[in-house]
């Protein structure tokens, strides 16, 4: 299940291409993972401000400045799945939520085939927008404004809404983060820095999408822990509760405003490069430049010999067939100086 969380629901020539783009990215993305055989909706339904609903037979017809709700539904008897897709007005007119909701009867082996799509419709739509709060969850829940966070908090949604740009509504397996908490949290690179996240993928409009791990199993224990570690600063203060009836281990259950702060884990302790060493690099980099050896086409991973080593695969630079040799040379030289004497 996908959701997204905006906040500027009454500004219609704002939210309406993002509420067709929720509709066409799921048509793209996440429709042709259910398989041949899917039944398109005869119509969908919407709810407007003071209004009974009302059918629709085409998504764009429900997208008015009034619309409350909408529900559209695909189902696939054959291999017993559905997808469904929400609009929801909630807590005040500026509050929307957008859901996408998928489900396989009795298949729980394909949650690691439609967790990514999920993932990447949410960073789809989050890009053309400033989202106040975004996550993909991948055991369901109700439809309503609240968030896991919430309940276990006992906030109402309408105070955790107003709040979403001062305090991150929650946290799960993907967690969209708006710009402004983002900005506190150090932005992008601190982020990753935490080991917290298996991926962390800025947005257009300064916030980020965080992704914790892989869907194959996305709530182990130490996995959420470094989750609500790494956004402890920007989380409401409060320790949740059980609530009879739910799920919630998803969450810690423990107040982040009590958490001590953490230094970043230290850095890897490399060999040191000699004066020597240095040297060679030095002069070796400068022949190359003037030369003309350096290309864009990276050294492959295998290639044999010495000289991958010298050149990092992720600076996508490599060198010209003619110079390799030269390189193998110099590495060679590094090896032997590698151990200088006392």
């Amino acid at each position: 299940m996908a959701r997204l969380y905006l906040d500027f629901g009454e500004d219609f020539e704002r939210v309406q291409p993002v509420l067709q783009r929720w509709y066409d990215e799921t048509v793209d993305l996440l429709l042709p993972s259910l398989g041949d055989g899917m039944r398109p909706p005869k119509r969908g339904r919407a709810v407007n401000e003071g209004a009974a609903a009302r059918p629709v037979s085409a998504w764009r017809d429900a997208l008015t400045p009034d619309v409350c709700q909408i529900s559209w539904t695909w189902s696939n008897r054959r291999r017993r799945s559905s997808l469904d897709l929400y609009v929801f007005r909630f807590a005040a007119p500026d509050h929307l939520m957008l859901e996408a909701s998928v489900s396989f009867e009795d298949q729980p082996g394909r949650l690691a085939e439609i967790a990514p799509r999920l993932q990447e419709m949410l960073r789809r739509v989050a890009s053309s927008t400033d989202p106040a709060y975004g996550e993909v969850a991948l055991d369901g829940g109700a439809v309503t404004g609240e968030t896991l966070l919430d309940m276990g908090l006992y906030r109402i949604n309408s105070d955790s809404a107003a709040e979403s740009r001062r305090f991150l509504r929650g946290y799960d397996w993907v967690t969209v983060v708006p710009r402004e908490l983002a900005e506190r949290l150090g932005g992008v690179a601190p982020l990753a820095a935490s080991g917290a996240f298996a991926e962390v993928v800025p947005l257009p409009e300064g916030g980020v999408l965080l992704r914790a791990g892989e869907a194959e199993d996305p709530y182990r224990p130490e996995t959420v822990h470094a989750v609500f570690r790494a956004l402890a600063p920007v989380l409401p203060a409060g320790q949740p509760r059980r609530l009879p009836g739910y799920d919630l281990s998803r969450l810690v259950f423990a107040d982040p405003a009590q958490l001590e702060p953490t230094d970043p884990a230290p850095a890897p302790v490399e060999a040191p490069i000699h004066t020597a060493q240095a040297q060679i690099i030095s002069d070796f980099a400068v022949e190359a430049v003037k030369k003309g050896w350096l290309t864009s086409e990276p050294l492959p991973p295998d290639h044999p010999g010495a000289a991958a080593g010298l050149l990092d695969g992720h600076a996508r630079v490599g060198l010209t067939e003619e110079r390799r040799q030269r390189a193998e040379e110099l590495a060679s030289r590094l090896a032997q100086d590698s151990d200088p004497a006392p």
